[in-house]
C-alpha cells in the first residue's frame, strides 16, 4: 500500500485516507438512541474516552476502542463505483437503505489489519478477555481466506456447524451437542471484529 493513501496507523489496524480508492471498507454502527447529531457532526469516541468525559453511553465496561465489524463476504472482486456498492461487495444486503443514516466506514489496508473473534469478549472478563481475544488475532487478508472456506455450508442431516473461535475452523457436529468454548454456534464471518485503538476518531477519518 503506497504510503501517500495511509491516514494513520494504530496498534490493529492500519487507516487509509478516505478518497483512496482501495483497500477494504468496514463500518461502525451506532444505536439510533444515541445521539446521531453529535455523532455525525463530530465523529465516533471510545468508550473509555467517553467515561472520562462523563458521557452515559449505556455499557458496564469502557473499551479503549472503537469497534468495526468485519466484513461478511469474501469478495472476487470490489465495486468501487461508491461507498455503498463496496460495502454491498463486501457484505451483501446487510445494511439497507435506512440503516445507511446509522453507519459510519472507515478505509484499512487488510494486510496491516487485524481481525478478531467479537464472541470471545462475552465469555471473559479483564486480562483474561485480553489474552483469549489475541489468540483470534489475524490479518484482514488472512481473515479472507478462512470465511472463504465457509462458502456453500449446510446444516446437514442431524448435524449443525460450529465454528472455533481461536482457530477459525468450522465443523459439523450432533445436533444435540452442547457447544463448549472455543466452539461457538454464530458464524464468524458474521461475529468478527476490527478494534481502532483511538479515543477519538474526527470526520476526516470517514468515507462519505
Amino acid at each position: 500500500m503506497p504510503k501517500s493513501d495511509i491516514l494513520i496507523e494504530t496498534e490493529f489496524a492500519c487507516i487509509l485516507k478516505p478518497q483512496a480508492k482501495r483497500g477494504v471498507l468496514i463500518w461502525h454502527r451506532y444505536g439510533d438512541a444515541e445521539d446521531i447529531t453529535t455523532i455525525r457532526k463530530e465523529g465516533l469516541k471510545s468508550g473509555l474516552h467517553m467515561s472520562q468525559e462523563g458521557i452515559e453511553f449505556g455499557r458496564s465496561v469502557q473499551h479503549p476502542y472503537i469497534f468495526f465489524r468485519a466484513p461478511f463476504l469474501c469478495p472476487k472482486k470490489i465495486n468501487y463505483k461508491n461507498y455503498r456498492t463496496e460495502l454491498k461487495s463486501l457484505y451483501g444486503d446487510i445494511i439497507g437503505d435506512k440503516y445507511y443514516k446509522y453507519i459510519k466506514c472507515i478505509r484499512v489496508d487488510p494486510d496491516k489489519t487485524y481481525v478478531f473473534s467479537s464472541e470471545i469478549r462475552a465469555a471473559f472478563y479483564g486480562k483474561e478477555q485480553i489474552a483469549e481475544i489475541n489468540k483470534s488475532k489475524r490479518t484482514l487478508t488472512e481473515y479472507f481466506q478462512m470465511i472463504k472456506t465457509y462458502e456453500g455450508y449446510t446444516c446437514k442431516n442431524g448435524m449443525k456447524p460450529l465454528w472455533n473461535l481461536i482457530s477459525g475452523n468450522m465443523d459439523y457436529f450432533p445436533i444435540r451437542y452442547q457447544e463448549q468454548y472455543p466452539w461457538n454456534g454464530y458464524p464468524l464471518n458474521k461475529m468478527s471484529e476490527i478494534l481502532v485503538n483511538l479515543p477519538y476518531m474526527k470526520n476526516h477519518f470517514f468515507v462519505k
